[in-house]
């Protein structure tokens, strides 16, 4: 069912710093593992916004001769990922949109810093995130366009490999992130 107001207004309450025992996270996030309403996707596209990251990952990978792969594969993928202090705010995350939940860590530079939490998602999963949040995106709408451009590109059989100017335009792409998170335009 729908949450009830009390749950969106804690949920809000813990995103913007105040703490919740486990009995209210966990009530909380149960109530809403549902598709969200169009006035939690904007909360989640505000916090995305400010607190969020969208990324194309490259990974080689090298196969040594005799291996059926054998050679240089690279490998792309789309990212979406959080960091935040407040665990329920990525829990919702989590329930709405997949991905996992990481950290609980507390801070390397003090251990007096509260834990960090991480939420992420990728490949399939990341762009139907962003596909969800995009008409409400202000400061990550570029950066959600590119990704949402490179899954596009995306095939589901690997084989055959990659050709030069596949390679070449999801390179092009992944370093178009980098660019505009750096503030120069891409």
């Amino acid at each position: 069912g729908r949450p009830t107001r009390l749950n969106l207004c804690l949920a809000w309450q813990f995103s913007r710093g105040g703490d919740a025992d486990e009995g209210q996270e966990e009530a909380a996030v149960n109530d809403v593992k549902r598709t969200p309403a169009a006035e939690e996707l904007a909360w989640a596209a505000g916090l995305f916004d400010g607190e969020g990251t969208v990324l194309i990952s490259r990974q080689d990978q090298i196969f040594p001769q005799g291996h059926p792969g054998q050679g240089r594969h690279t490998y792309y993928t789309l990212n979406a990922t959080m960091w935040n202090t407040h665990r329920l705010a990525l829990l919702r995350f989590q329930s709405w949109f997949g991905g996992n939940l990481y950290g609980g860590e507390r801070g390397k530079l003090r251990a007096d810093y509260k834990p960090i939490w991480r939420w992420r998602t990728s490949a399939r999963t990341a762009a139907e995130f962003l596909r969800a949040v995009r008409p409400y995106l202000v400061i990550k709408a570029a950066e959600a366009d590119v990704g949402l451009r490179f899954q596009t590109l995306i095939r589901v059989h690997k084989l055959p490999r990659l050709s030069t100017d596949e390679l070449a335009e999801r390179e092009g792409l992944r370093r178009a992130l980098i660019t505009h998170r750096k503030g120069k335009v891409a």
